[in-house]
């Protein structure tokens, strides 16, 4: 997946998501495709996934394996440690039911993210109904990183001047302590800005500008189907200065300046 203007914001313009199905083969390693080959260093965001036929205490901490089960599986766990490469299953949860009901359930659709992905994926979940086949679709949802949105701004633009002129005329502080001291006079300042800057921000709107991404994958065995989300993003560069000078009720303020920058919508089928 290509995204000419940084995935997620980020400085990465690449997302590679790699299907694997692997089959049982009677020589080393012991399944169709050797760990190199599946896992790389990439100094862009990768997703490994699909059904690794693989089963390893990391994502199914319950079952007893034997020694050669442990080797096999470990080969590939390692391999993707070494890089590093994440696990992003939720051990213990199963993503296969048998169809009789003497076989016990299983962990072998697994999911890896390498380093520079690993930040941006928000859950790993099997919420959605079986689809007729015994392994259950997971859902990978991959979201911007955490990022404190700033407190509603005013927007200055749609100041009532007239409302605020003509309550400017008729401000007044209250009287100086007459015997200030530092406590007494920073508590009276308090007071005094506080109703200034109530009387200003009474007569403006707010505004606050969010970000919304999002990327759901959804793969069940060696199918994958990706739903690249991301609508119009309302950035905003915002300052303001407001200086307080109560003998001459002088306000300065700069204005807010907003601006968009438009993303894709991208359905991809991988099989």
């Amino acid at each position: 997946m290509f995204s000419p203007e940084g995935l997620f914001g980020s400085p990465h313009r690449s997302l590679r998501v790699t299907s694997v199905y692997l089959l049982r083969t009677n020589h080393p390693p012991y399944r169709s495709i050797f760990p190199e080959r599946i896992f790389s260093f990439l100094s862009y965001p990768q997703l490994v996934l699909g059904d690794f036929n693989l089963h390893h205490p990391l994502g199914d901490p319950c079952l007893s394996l034997s020694e050669r089960e442990f080797i096999i599986s470990t080969s590939y766990f390692d391999a993707a440690g070494d890089l590093p490469y994440h696990l992003l299953n939720t051990p213990g949860v199963y993503t296969r039911f048998p169809f009789d009901t003497i076989s016990r359930p299983s962990v072998l659709d697994l999911a890896f993210a390498n380093t520079a992905l690993s930040s941006l994926v928000s859950s790993w979940d099997t919420p959605l109904p079986s689809t007729g086949s015994d392994h259950v679709p997971c859902v990978i949802t991959l979201r911007p990183p955490a990022i404190m949105l700033p407190p509603p701004t005013l927007h200055w633009a749609l100041l009532n001047l007239d409302a605020v002129g003509k309550a400017l005329d008729t401000f007044t502080t209250q009287p100086c302590p007459e015997r200030p001291t530092p406590n007494s006079l920073s508590r009276w300042f308090d007071i005094s800005s506080t109703r200034l800057t109530s009387l200003v921000t009474e007569s403006a709107y707010c505004s606050r500008y969010c970000t919304y991404l999002m990327l759901d994958v959804s793969y069940s065995g060696s199918s994958i189907v990706a739903l690249f989300f991301l609508p119009c993003t309302f950035l905003i560069c915002y300052s303001f200065l407001l200086g307080y000078l109560f003998l001459s009720s002088l306000i300065a303020f700069t204005t807010l300046l907003p601006f968009r920058q438009p993303y894709a919508f991208l359905l991809v089928l991988l099989d």
